[in-house]
């Protein structure tokens, strides 16, 4: 765990159950950020948190077919003789957890999501700074797609049903989702469709994870448009 992070008071109890089936390598949970106290931070935290927990919901789903895309790096339990074997957490990427991940599904191994493992860790509190750890993640994924390339195909589910649609979706919908703004003023009928759209979509999921996060669209939707910029500026660097 890193030193940021706080545990809750059931958490070693519900990390350590998925480890009773001797495949299980990694045991990951739900990690959501601290609200900060200053007016930048409580942006971040209104609109990062909905992601999340969205997150979350998505991450539950990969856990079923054994395709987590990524542990959660602030907090995370592992089998010894698995890190044994590894040599500890691999180097050469800004994103270790992801590259582990990535590494114990290729092995073969199983990776089970606990949505009762619950912690709360200390995000940026600044945009300046969040965009330093936005960015950073997803530099990572990109290096993390270069060093393991066909390594990748020894797990197929991760490959072909979390990271290629996740992939392949980011990169289109951060373009889009931005082209969109400007394109309201030079194709009216293209914006206002694509907005509505994403709307209609975000709706959703904000009555799935609780309704109360209409009253943060404002910030849910300034991350939207921060988190884009991060990717693409990332998937170019």
């Amino acid at each position: 765990m890193d030193a940021d992070t706080f545990l809750s008071k059931n958490y070693i109890e519900e990390i350590l159950k998925p480890f009773a089936d001797e495949k299980t390598a990694i045991s990951t949970g739900i990690s959501t950020p601290v609200k900060s106290p200053n007016f930048q931070g409580e942006i971040l935290y209104y609109g990062s948190i909905f992601q999340y927990l969205f997150f979350c919901f998505r991450k539950q789903a990969q856990s079923y077919r054994n395709a987590v895309s990524v542990v959660c790096g602030d907090s995370a339990a592992y089998r010894t003789s698995f890190l044994k074997k590894m040599n500890g957490f691999p180097q050469g990427t800004v994103t270790e957890d992801m590259d582990i991940t990535w590494k114990a599904l290729e092995e073969g191994n199983k990776i089970i999501f606990c949505k009762k493992a619950k912690a709360d860790s200390q995000d940026a509190s600044t945009f300046k700074g969040s965009w330093k750890q936005i960015t950073r993640w997803y530099r990572g994924g990109f290096q993390c797609l270069v060093i393991h390339n066909k390594e990748l195909l020894k797990a197929k589910p991760l490959f072909f049903t979390s990271l290629l649609p996740t992939y392949v979706d980011s990169i289109f919908y951060s373009f889009f989702f931005l082209m969109a703004i400007p394109s309201l003023y030079f194709f009216p009928a293209f914006g206002k469709g694509f907005l509505v759209a994403d709307f209609i979509f975000t709706s959703v999921a904000i009555v799935y994870i609780d309704w109360k996060f209409f009253f943060h669209l404002v910030e849910i939707y300034f991350i939207k448009v921060f988190w884009s910029l991060a990717y693409l500026f990332a998937l170019i660097k």
